[in-house]
């Protein structure tokens, strides 16, 4: 599996959006970078991609007792191919 963290310049985690209702924080950010190689099965060119990520934690006793993850990595490679 690639890591989409190894293989970009100028990456970028950003943070638009926290919910939390007190069982459930639901984090939503932005992901963006450049890639430096041939990154997701595209080849090297200037484009950038910027995606949503979405992370939603069940708080139980006060504790995280599952975490579930979400990376809209097929929008990032149509971005890098200039389809978006």
């Amino acid at each position: 599996m690639e890591r989409p963290d190894r293989q970009s310049s100028g990456g970028q985690v950003r943070d638009p959006g926290c919910r939390d209702d007190g069982n459930r924080i639901v984090v939503r950010s932005e992901a963006q970078g450049t890639p430096t190689g041939a990154f997701l099965g595209v080849a090297e060119s200037d484009h950038a991609f910027r995606i949503m990520t979405i992370d939603i934690h069940d708080v139980q006793d006060g504790r995280v007792s599952r975490t579930y993850h979400v990376e809209d990595w097929s929008r990032a490679a149509r971005q890098l191919r200039g389809a978006e």
